[in-house]
């Protein structure tokens, strides 16, 4: 039987409102009769009938996972073993690990809304006859098209959860708004190559992460009595680099009792799986402190 199969780097969601359109079904339909799942969970963000889309695909759902989901940025921080409870539990069809997701469709105050760039819709309409839709433009915080170097279009579909009945809209059809990037195009730029990297399969191991986020605590002088709240300065050093404006368009929201590393004068026997941050966070704090090092090798 004919099904498409996904473009480079296009995520599920835009498969099925091509494969709906190219079967002459709609989507509601789609999802029940060939996807066999409730259109209620149809997403662009959250992983969801992955074996059936590798049957009808015939490609391996390790491989649908990696190129045409969010779950290489979802772990990219996370421990080998919480990455693989992860998988298994997606596989598996659960609800349990969409935790671990539902931050890349913002939240309920401050949603994101699918975005493109019409340069590469047009050359995508020159390539395969027709648009998609691709993960690298709906990561949190990227507002630019690293490819073409030009500021992204957003439109009024969600990232997250959708209606099935009206999500059926590909980048070439939406009316787009010009995102505006809040930072010097460099660190705009900077953040989304970051981003794409984490999405093509860059990870950090927990080890690393404990020992760079040690280092931001020394820059600023090492551990102080109570490095927990929001008015660490550490984190307000973080909040001048970003700016607030763009951490709050973000959703980068740093809760009081959150930490970023396990404490010397507190040494635990075994690693924690992770902490307490998405994927977005802890890019913005490795950046960040990237920018520190530099500066300080600098000052030498």
């Amino acid at each position: 039987m004919y099904f498409p199969r996904p473009y480079p780097d296009e995520p599920t969601l835009s498969l099925f409102i091509r494969a709906a359109r190219h079967l002459g079904y709609a989507m509601p339909r789609l999802l029940l009769e060939m996807l066999h799942t409730d259109p209620r969970r149809a997403s662009f963000t959250l992983p969801f009938s992955i074996t059936d889309t590798s049957r009808l695909t015939k490609i391996p759902c390790n491989e649908l996972m990696l190129r045409h989901t969010f779950f290489p940025y979802v772990r990219a921080f996370l421990s080998s073993e919480k990455t693989a409870a992860i998988y298994e539990d997606v596989i598996a069809g659960s609800s349990v690990p969409y935790t671990h997701f539902t931050f890349l469709a913002g939240s309920k105050r401050n949603r994101f809304y699918a975005r493109f760039c019409h340069e590469c819709v047009a050359e995508d309409i020159r390539r395969f006859g027709e648009a998609y839709w691709h993960r690298k433009h709906a990561l949190p915080g990227v507002f630019i098209c690293t490819e073409h170097d030009i500021p992204l279009l957003t439109t009024d579909m969600l990232a997250g959860t959708v209606d099935p009945r009206n999500c059926d809209h590909l980048p070439s059809e939406m009316p787009g708004n010009v995102v505006k990037p809040l930072l010097n195009h460099d660190l705009v730029r900077e953040i989304a190559l970051e981003s794409q990297a984490l999405l093509e399969g860059r990870r950090f191991s927990v080890e690393t992460l404990i020992t760079r986020y040690q280092q931001l605590l020394d820059l600023f002088g090492g551990d102080p009595p109570s490095p927990r709240t929001v008015d660490h300065p550490a984190y307000t050093a973080l909040r001048s680099f970003y700016g607030d404006t763009y951490l709050a368009d973000t959703n980068f929201v740093w809760l009081r009792g959150q930490t970023i590393v396990r404490h010397r004068t507190r040494p635990t026997p075994t690693l924690p799986n992770a902490f307490g941050f998405t994927a977005h966070k802890h890019l913005l704090l490795n950046i960040f402190l990237d920018h520190l090092l530099a500066s300080t090798k600098d000052t030498v």
